[in-house]
């Protein structure tokens, strides 16, 4: 029999029958099962409904230090120390873009209206990751920029001494941990991430931070749109987060980028902003707002490396007060309303000015109108540095050992050598290394205005006086207005030239010496930061002098020299003419008691006296000039060994600076940090 299809169970009717059965019987089971998950949750004791609140309660956690367990999580292991970071707290996702870590997931409930009426209550929102992970690393953000011995004092309390760029360091790090999104909190995000990718050498955690920063340029942009179109200005908060932003953005540059040359470029866009924004009423006053007096902190420096005018200077078309406006006094003096380091920058602001107007003087052919003109921008700077030179005696002896000196006799005292162990306060420590960098400039720019009119010097020129102090105060006073002779007044300029070059040395060495104690580990990227400022003027300063000093003439120097002690001869034989006319009048006594064979014998001694009298001078004087001569050569090869070794520490603190991640490159005499950046 031929094989066949199995016949079925039955015909069609019997098996739609069956299918209709075992329908019924999985709806019937389906119905079971619900009344059981009903019945269950009715039999429940009553649990209060709960709902998610977007009230950012968990960030409030953060500011009192009390942690959430999912912040700590995140963070890793909650023993880890604030300044350093962990690879459990820095895992890249790569599912999102926007999001940092993956290593804490908080799952998503469904649709509030699938649940029953009497569900259980949950969470329909929990915190987000990527919060959690941006407030984890912000919290390591003021740590690491500022110093462990540091005090933050508010805005409004000017007149204290207070570190620079602190201020803004915390008033950004609140802005951005209250604030969710934003520009500012891009930006400080970028760099807490840049720093941790840098410390753990990860790459995909600088891919983050440059996102990040691109993000937050962008949004900066964003705000400053109706500026660019000229169309409005920023009105209340808005302005102090646009350059709380770009201040961020230039730090960005400065240790994560390592180009000074896009720092600058912020810089003076911060400039540019406020140059637009005093137009507008509300604008914060340049003077006394302790922010931009940060800001202008950071742009003199860079006006001073650009030869440049200030952003303080061009807004004051009437000019900068004179000098003689500020009180002169052997300890920084405040004002109502404006704060030590306010006053600093006030005359600080004068060095870029003479540094302008000598360059545009320089190109010009030489006269008695051009020689007259360099010598009011030196007498400028000298009058700067004067203010500058009084005020670090009294800070280093504030600095040093916490109490001021009793008298200006005790300061003249110190020696040269700066023990940094003896430091006592970091904020009096910035301050005087602030007025030692300035002092370091006008002394510069001082004597390179001199030696431009000593190598093109006049016949005659009426010069005003430079200086209130010594003998060339003395002769310019006596005769102000008279026609100075060549051979008169070049040596009073070179008396000037070499008391201010003795001077630099002085304060170059100081900055040497205390530029170290910024490059300890415990000072912060802001106290490395601070230091990094003059390390490249004070080396400059020390090679060009040095350069001097190899091409010093024995002869000229010996002149001036001659000179000086001519005048202190001067002044002791007028002290000593009583005492003269005394002894006169004693060997006239002595003569008119002695007898007549006596007489005899003295007139032939006296002839012998006399023959060896008049070749005794032209011996005295060689043999006070051999010594003054080798006086001379000990003293200048002993400036050279101090000067030699004031170089190595520069470069003892360059090394430590590129260890520390900042961006020195200096290396040959002449080749700037900002020349070699733009060359990389």
């Amino acid at each position: 029999m031929p094989r066949g299809r199995r016949p079925g169970p039955g015909s069609e009717e019997e098996r739609a029958a069956a299918r209709r059965e075992k329908v019924r019987l999985n709806v019937q089971a389906f119905r079971r099962r619900q009344k059981g998950i009903k019945d269950a949750v009715d039999d429940a004791p009553p649990r209060p409904a709960l709902r998610w609140i977007e009230d950012q309660k968990w960030q409030t956690a953060y500011e009192s230090g009390q942690q959430p367990v999912e912040g700590k999580a995140a963070m890793g292991e909650s023993s880890q120390s604030a300044t350093s970071f962990t690879e459990s707290s820095l895992t890249a996702s790569n599912t999102t873009g926007s999001s940092f870590s993956a290593s804490f997931h908080i799952p998503r409930t469904k649709n509030r209206g699938s649940r029953a009426k009497n569900a259980a209550p949950m969470l329909l929102m929990g915190p987000d990751q990527r919060k959690l992970d941006m407030l984890s690393l912000l919290s390591t953000f003021p740590s690491r920029f500022l110093p462990d011995r540091i005090q933050v004092l508010a805005a409004s309390h000017m007149e204290n001494i207070r570190t620079p760029c602190a201020l803004w360091v915390t008033t950004a790090y609140g802005l951005a941990r209250d604030q969710p999104t934003g520009p500012l909190n891009d930006i400080i995000f970028a760099i807490t991430t840049a720093l941790a990718g840098l410390e753990l050498q990860r790459d995909d955690l600088q891919v983050v931070s440059r996102r990040f920063y691109q993000r937050g340029l962008h949004g900066t942009r964003k705000l400053l749109d109706p500026i660019i179109q000229n169309q409005a200005g920023l009105k209340g908060l808005d302005i102090g987060k646009v350059i709380l932003a770009c201040h961020a953005a230039s730090v960005f540059e400065c240790y994560c980028n390592q180009s000074l040359l896009d720092m600058n470029r912020h810089v003076q866009g911060i400039g540019v902003l406020i140059n637009h924004q005093k137009k507008f009423p509300g604008f914060p006053s340049l003077i006394g707002d302790s922010l931009l007096e940060e800001y202008r902190l950071m742009e003199i420096g860079f006006c001073l490396m650009d030869r440049r005018l200030s952003t303080v200077t061009k807004l004051t078309r009437a000019g900068l007060p004179p000098l003689d406006a500020f009180p002169r006094s052997k300890k920084p003096a405040t004002q109502p309303g404006r704060g030590i380091f306010t006053t600093f920058l006030d005359i600080a602001d004068y060095i870029p000015v003479a540094m302008v107007q000598v360059d545009a003087l320089k190109p010009l052919s030489p006269s008695p109108q051009r020689n007259r003109q360099i010598l009011d921008s030196a007498r400028t700077l000298i009058a700067a540095q004067s203010h500058f030179e009084a005020w670090s005696k009294y800070l280093k002896y504030k600095t040093l050992s916490g109490t001021s000196p009793c008298s200006q006799d005790s300061i003249e005292l110190v020696d040269n050598e700066i023990d940094v162990r003896n430091i006592t306060s970091y904020e009096l420590a910035c301050t005087w290394l602030f007025c030692l960098y300035y002092e370091c400039h006008a002394l510069v720019e001082a004597i390179d205005a001199l030696t431009l009119v000593m190598s093109t010097t006049i016949a005659t020129t009426t010069i005003p006086p430079l200086a209130d102090s010594g003998r060339f105060r003395g002769n310019l006073r006596d005769n102000p207005s008279s026609t100075v002779a060549a051979a008169t007044e070049p040596g009073l300029i070179r008396q000037k030239h070499m008391i201010l070059r003795a001077k630099l040395v002085n304060t170059t060495g100081k900055l040497a010496q205390l530029m170290q104690f910024f490059f300890q580990s415990d000072q912060g990227i802001i106290g490395q930061s601070l230091g990094f400022w003059a390390i490249e003027p004070t080396w400059n300063a020390l090679e060009m002098e040095l350069a001097r000093m190899q091409t010093d003439d024995p002869d000229t120097m010996m002149e001036l020299i001659l000179d000086d002690d001519e005048d202190d001869e001067d002044d002791e034989d007028d002290e000593d003419a009583d005492d003269t006319d005394d002894m006169d009048d004693d060997d006239d006594d002595d003569d008119d008691s002695v007898d007549d064979n006596d007489d005899e014998d003295d007139d032939v001694d006296d002839d012998d006296a006399d023959n060896d009298n008049d070749n005794q001078p032209d011996e005295l004087e060689e043999e006070k000039s051999t010594q003054q001569s080798d006086a001379w050569t000990r003293k200048h090869e002993a400036r050279k060994l101090t000067v030699q070794k004031y170089i190595e520490m520069c470069r003892s603190v360059g090394d430590r600076a590129r260890a520390c991640g900042l961006p020195f490159k200096r290396d040959v005499v002449g080749t700037g940090t900002i020349r070699q950046t733009s060359d990389d």
